[in-house]
């Protein structure tokens, strides 16, 4: 693990394992909102740098991060892990968070993500950046597949495991 944090990499560019993705600019927050899709359907959402989830191909949410703190699915519990720095080494201080904790989360998730749908229904999130699949059957828009994938886990509940599938 870095000793060092930086600012995310250009999600865009660098993030292949997302088939599809895109970026765009909301009126609401400086920080762009970033939307990826693997190939087996698991998608991940970035709410600027500080707000970031990741959902396997069941939409259950597996890892994360927020306000500072990574977050893990285990045995379908969730885990917030914190750094702590030392001069030679960083840990990880792990606890798991309680139920009602958990429901905040996903609560926090779902007030990003409803949002976000608004400022794409409006017309007030400006599309920077869109990449898919070439060998797709479907033409459906990253804005469309946001859409869909809301519409199918609607209250996301927590992953078995932290990995995709």
């Amino acid at each position: 693990m870095a000793r060092e944090e930086q600012d995310r990499e250009d999600l865009m560019q660098d993030a292949t394992v997302f088939t599809a993705r895109a970026e765009w600019q909301v009126s609401y927050t400086p920080e762009p909102v970033f939307v990826g899709m693997r190939s087996c359907g698991a998608a991940s959402f970035y709410f600027g740098q500080d707000e970031v989830f990741h959902f396997n191909s069941e939409g259950q949410l597996r890892r994360g991060f927020r306000r500072g703190k990574l977050l893990k699915a285990e045995k379908t519990r969730l885990i917030e892990l914190t750094r702590q720095r030392t001069e030679e080494t960083v840990q990880l201080i792990r606890r798991e968070l309680s139920r009602d904790e958990t429901n905040l989360v996903i609560d926090a998730f779902l007030k990003q993500i409803e949002q976000f749908a608004e400022a794409l229904e409006n017309n007030t999130a400006t599309l920077t950046g869109e990449i898919l699949p070439e060998d797709e059957s479907t033409d459906a828009s990253m804005a469309d597949r946001v859409h869909s994938w809301r519409v199918r886990y609607p209250r996301p509940c927590i992953a078995p495991a932290p990995h995709s599938r």
